[in-house]
Parts: structure tokens; C-alpha cells; sequence
């Protein structure tokens, strides 16, 4: 994946149950600002990735993670 498809992720995007991310969008920079882009695909449509245990696993963790800072 690229850097900015991974900084345009968002959880709505992951499905953990199916193992697999679909990636939407990109964000790139313009300038100093950092606004939000189309992937770059031959056919410009969302791409399916499938995701390993290992990748579920750091998912999960991360996850939980965030939900702790967030009730911090």
C-alpha cells in the first residue's frame, strides 16, 4: 500500500471479522495542507486488501489501544 492510502485509512474501512481493509482514499500533501484524494487504480475504484493473522492481531491491539487513550 501507499503511505497515503495508509494515512487515509479509517476503521469504517477495516473489517476484522472478514479479514480485509478496503482502501477508499488517499490523503496527500498540497502544499503545507494535507487534504483528501482519490487512490490511484487503472479503473479509479475502491481496492479490496486482505489482511494476515499477524495484521489482525495488530489491528486488534491498536484498536484497544485507542480505546483506552480515549477514555483516558
Amino acid at each position: 500500500m501507499r503511505r497515503g492510502e495508509l494515512c487515509g485509512l479509517r476503521w469504517q474501512d477495516v473489517d476484522l471479522a472478514a479479514r480485509r481493509l478496503v482502501v477508499c482514499v488517499q490523503l496527500v500533501q498540497v502544499g503545507k495542507e494535507v487534504v483528501e484524494g482519490t487512490i490511484k487504480t487503472d479503473a479509479g475504484q475502491d481496492r479490496v486488501v486482505a489482511l494476515s493473522d499477524r495484521a489482525v492481531a495488530a489491528l486488534l491491539t491498536w484498536q484497544f489501544q485507542q480505546g483506552q487513550e480515549r477514555e483516558a
